[in-house]
């Protein structure tokens, strides 16, 4: 299964540095659903959705980007005061 990331609008899938391509074996796999969401809020990507794209069976499930996705620890993760 791969994790991407695909413009609502056009349909394309994100393949990295501001790049789109409409072939999802091309696109970025984010691997886990949170890395996806963060790179697209990071990016501040508006149309984003998640997708999981499974080869066997062949089939798709999208998903909004939902920042709730993101665990309490790898949200505040870079704020944590160290001792």
């Amino acid at each position: 299964m791969q994790v991407l990331l695909r413009d609502t609008t056009s349909g394309l899938y994100y393949a990295g540095q501001n790049s789109l391509t409409p072939d999802p074996s091309d696109a970025v796999d984010f691997r886990q659903i949170e890395d996806a969401v963060r790179s697209a809020l990071e990016r501040g990507l508006p149309a984003a959705q998640v997708v999981l794209n499974y080869v066997s069976p062949r089939c798709q499930l999208a998903l909004p980007v939902l920042a709730e996705w993101l665990s309490d620890e790898s949200m505040f993760a870079g704020s944590r005061i160290k001792a």
